[in-house]
């Protein structure tokens, strides 16, 4: 099932955008929606995923800015109640409770780059347990709020599935005036390495906005 909001307005415009997104996905590449706040970005992708048998939205939130991993405990807290038949193994259990207590230890952030790294392998091998499960078509929202931390996890986890065609697509919707500079630089190097594709919306044209206003 998808865990897309209700849409209540027509969805106009974006064909060609919809269409370069089909085509992008199909090859398991990264796509990245920039734009302006209120352009379209998500609704086009939620209109795009509402056409797959399952899509799975996350987000970033404004709260979660300097918040230590705040939108991965939400993110994996979501991930696992919409999976709740993984055989996630006690090893990765243990290393999530650092984000999501409820599982058990409760283990404190990482703190050296020995406990990161292992952190940040679970939190890989419960994705890829996810994406056997069906977590195939993913969406990021508002990027831009996501907590540095979250980000590097997503970027370790994530880049592991791209380009692969049992990996799962993943759409990361943001406005690039509000990216982290660090958060920029990575960005900018998956897009160089052809990993990803930029896909910049342009406002409607004064004609599709008289349909949108029409169709109210």
């Amino acid at each position: 099932p998808n865990n897309l909001p209700l849409q209540l307005t027509s969805f106009l415009g974006r064909d060609a955008d919809v269409t370069r997104i089909r085509a992008l996905l199909a090859e398991c590449r990264l796509v990245t929606v920039t734009g302006p706040g209120g352009i379209g970005k998500t609704r086009l992708v939620q209109d795009f995923l509402a056409t797959k048998d399952r899509a799975d939205f996350f987000e970033g939130r404004p709260s979660d800015i300097g918040v230590p991993f705040a939108t991965h405990s939400r993110t994996y807290r979501a991930m696992l109640h919409a999976f709740p038949g993984l055989a996630v193994p006690d090893w990765v259990r243990r290393e999530l409770s650092r984000i999501l207590p409820e599982l058990g230890e409760a283990l404190p952030l990482p703190k050296s780059d020995a406990e990161k790294l292992l952190f940040f392998q679970a939190k890989a091998e419960a994705t890829r347990l996810a994406v056997e499960a069906g977590m195939r078509n993913v969406v990021v929202d508002d990027l831009h709020f996501v907590d540095k931390e979250s980000m590097e996890a997503a970027h370790f986890v994530y880049a592991q599935h791209w380009g692969h065609p049992e990996g799962m697509r993943t759409i990361l919707c943001l406005q690039e005036e509000g990216l982290a500079e660090p958060a920029r630089e990575v960005l900018a190097e998956v897009v160089n390495t052809g990993a990803a594709i930029r896909i910049c919306l342009e406002p409607l044209s004064p004609a599709e906005i008289q349909q949108l206003i029409e169709s109210l």
